[in-house]
């Protein structure tokens, strides 16, 4: 995989980690105390300039009003047939940046390849900062954005998504980063790469079927639009 080239049109995307995507940064992953954020299924934290995901050992689902803890790997092996995935997710990273013109790689967060410690699967992506050094909050965080430019891109994702058959479902407040530019422009920068396909909504019949497929991506993108554009 080649890196992808440096950011176009005036935009300086300031993504901490430098070092090659083909290379395994060298990482003490025992200490793992900088704890930023969290998901279903994976804790995310701080390491230096860089965001570890890890896997939680377990999550909790309730059953007849019994809470029952399942190892999360067996939980997603049984309901994605998906056996690791930090790897699974470095992949579809892989994919969908191979089909992305090069002028549109400022809008994803880098991910380097899985660093595995301990039979423990590790997620390493570069951390988005502000021109003024803070990490760049995520739109959940952010809220409604006052910026043609950003919502130009996120059509520009769109668009780019669909003619490429890459049916991106992690599109989601969580999942974006609000970056600060220098001159105040924002730009949006996707942080999380896990449900993109069917395969993490193989139960969706009708997902089987591509008008489906674009009908399910353009809900998620009119959503952002309707909750977060001041427009």
């Amino acid at each position: 995989m080649t890196r992808p080239n440096p950011p176009e049109d005036g935009y300086t995307l300031n993504l901490r980690g430098n070092c090659p995507l083909t290379s395994q940064p060298n990482l003490n992953l025992s200490k793992l105390n900088e704890k930023i954020s969290e998901g279903r299924y994976r804790d995310v934290y701080r390491y230096n300039e860089l965001v570890v995901k890890k896997t939680k050992p377990h999550i909790i689902k309730k059953l007849l009003f019994i809470e029952v803890r399942i190892p999360t790997s067996l939980y997603i092996l049984v309901n994605y047939a998906i056996r690791d995935l930090n790897k699974y997710e470095y992949k579809q990273y892989e994919s969908i940046i191979s089909k992305i013109p090069s002028d549109l790689h400022k809008c994803f967060a880098k991910v380097h390849k899985p660093i595995i410690n301990s039979k423990t699967c590790y997620s390493i992506h570069q951390l988005v900062i502000d021109h003024g050094g803070q990490i760049s909050k995520t739109l959940s965080e952010y809220g409604k954005v006052n910026d043609e430019q950003f919502w130009s891109l996120i059509d520009e994702l769109e668009n780019r998504f669909l003619e490429n058959r890459i049916y991106y479902f992690s599109i989601g407040p969580p999942n974006i980063c609000v970056n600060k530019q220098a001159d105040e422009r924002l730009i949006p920068v996707l942080i999380d790469y896990k449900r993109c396909g069917i395969r993490t909504f193989w139960h969706q019949l009708p997902l089987f079927f591509p008008y489906f497929l674009r009908l399910k991506m353009r809900r998620r993108f009119q959503r952002l639009r309707e909750h977060f554009n001041y427009c």
